[in-house]
């Protein structure tokens, strides 16, 4: 769902950067081949995605080499790519931490829409300073209530955990992709304007 989130964010308010930036969503523990949930399939065709071609792969070292930004749903998932590729951690977070982070970050690059790849590499370069900076042991660290670093996994829950889990999953997305490339040079509906 993630991965389907922030391709119809990107597209949306960013159709300048489609062509440019590759998102791939890979599990942990994917089967390779996989297709999405029936609940994830009915959430997002609520959004207006189609889920229905998606199929799972596993999360490997040459994703983990090649990516230039990892961001995981939990920090279990940060500690299995240190297994992984352990140099990877210095480009990898987990969603709500950046969103947790985001003002401060903000506060950092502004809010100057992204125009160009290399505008979104300087970015992206600061943005994981940043992060780094506040210390990578928080990513490892419990916080309580509604602001915990981890999204749950909702594989084998009811259409509305699955429903609550986009929810947040959007809402993070959103935050994401506010600091990766600005603002956006449309905003749909689904745009708070945070």
């Amino acid at each position: 769902m993630a991965e389907a989130i922030f391709r119809a964010r990107l597209e949306e308010g960013y159709p300048h950067l489609v062509g440019e930036v590759e998102v791939i969503s890979a599990g942990i523990a994917a089967m390779d081949g996989s297709p999405a949930s029936s609940h994830a399939v009915q959430v997002m065709d609520l959004w207006g995605i189609d889920l229905e071609r998606h199929r799972a792969r596993p999360f490997t070292l040459s994703l983990a080499r090649e990516a230039d930004l990892v961001v995981a749903m939990a920090r279990e998932h940060i500690l299995a790519l240190e297994r992984i590729y352990p140099p990877a951690l210095q480009k990898a977070t987990t969603l709500k931490t950046v969103s947790a982070s985001r003002e401060a970050i903000l506060d950092l690059l502004g809010r100057e829409t992204a125009h160009d790849m290399a505008s979104v590499n300087s970015r992206l370069e600061k943005m994981l300073e940043l992060l780094e900076a506040t210390g990578w042991e928080a990513i490892y660290r419990a916080e309580m209530g509604s602001e915990s670093s981890d999204i749950m996994d909702p594989i084998g829950e009811s259409f509305s955990t699955y429903l609550e889990v986009a929810e947040q999953i959007d809402h993070s997305v959103e935050d994401l992709i506010l600091c990766l490339f600005g603002e956006p040079l449309r905003q749909g509906p689904g745009w708070e304007g945070r």
